[in-house]
């Protein structure tokens, strides 16, 4: 009996055998660090992740100064410790080094892929992006570690993309630069990704969507 896929998978290279999916992970204000925790432990370090973020911060306060942070050096360090502390590229950029694993952000909008040190790293791990939600995805509910050198890498990565293009179109995604984000919980409104963390992290709120 064929297999059906669901809306979160997607058949790799056409053949049915191997199959890319999403892995849902908390939905909460360290989306980001489950995904990256899963990905390469299959276990939940989300506290380890942040203190290796914050110890390279305060290692190097001139590559990572008040203006790329968007606030002091120290506070920052401080500040990302908190586990209502939404992580984005800076974090991503940090944790892929430090583990020497490239990280691709598969941007579920943009139907694109963004790959963070693709040229130092030849194993790299896949996790999904939708405007304000991260997730990790796997092959056949196990493998998360790719080689950038095998065979099969260019077949799952356009896996990756085709299964960003399905969930785009079922309204996974949100724009987070130009559509309104309403938290579900309060009902306020926000443009942008900057606003909706303020809001996550100032009210402990996660549940957003799409303001239609």
């Amino acid at each position: 009996m064929k297999r059906v896929l669901k809306s979160t998978e997607m058949s790799i290279g056409g053949s049915g055998e191997n199959v890319l999916s999403v892995h849902p992970v908390l939905d909460d204000n360290s989306c980001l660090f489950h995904a990256i925790a899963y990905g390469i432990f299959k276990q939940d370090s989300v506290r380890d992740l942040r203190e290796m973020v914050s110890k390279e911060v305060l290692n190097n306060p001139v590559k990572f100064n008040d203006a790329i942070l968007d606030k002091p050096n120290k506070d920052y360090a401080q500040w990302i410790l908190k586990m209502e502390s939404w992580g984005g590229a800076i974090e991503i950029g940090i944790i892929s080094d430090a583990l020497a694993v490239a990280i691709y952000v598969v941007d579920i909008d943009a139907v694109k892929i963004e790959k963070f040190n693709e040229d130092k790293f030849d194993n790299y791990i896949l996790i999904l992006f939708n405007g304000i939600h991260y997730d990790s995805l796997t092959m056949n509910e196990f493998k998360t570690v790719f080689n950038k050198n095998q065979p099969e890498s260019d077949d799952v990565l356009t896996a990756a993309l085709q299964l960003a293009s399905n969930l785009k179109q079922t309204g996974y995604s949100f724009n987070t630069h130009k559509a309104q984000i309403k938290c579900n919980t309060c009902q306020m409104t926000f443009v942008g990704e900057r606003e909706v963390a303020r809001h996550a992290e100032s009210t402990g709120h996660v549940d957003f969507g799409q303001n239609r």
